[in-house]
């Protein structure tokens, strides 16, 4: 589980740098690095896999994917009610 607090750092869309004061909280299945997770690790060892190769007749499920899109109106949202 990696902990984050986010300093407005990324200044393209659709952050734009407004992204300041948010704790982030995220789960994830890494060795340190890409070339760690591609080679042999202490998670590999344990049985977890921390990198997969993509290709023909391959299938990869994702549980949790984080990704953005354009606003229909073109405007951002002025407030979000829950």
């Amino acid at each position: 589980t990696m902990l984050w607090i986010s300093n407005g750092g990324r200044d393209y869309a659709p952050w734009s740098g407004r992204h300041r004061g948010v704790l982030g909280i995220e789960d994830g299945r890494t060795a340190l690095g890409h070339a760690a997770s591609l080679g042999d690790n202490w998670l590999k060892r344990e049985g977890v896999a921390t990198a997969f190769t993509l290709g023909e007749g391959r299938n990869v499920s994702f549980r949790h994917v984080i990704g953005a899109l354009p606003s229909s109106g073109g405007e951002p949202p002025r407030d979000i009610t829950t």
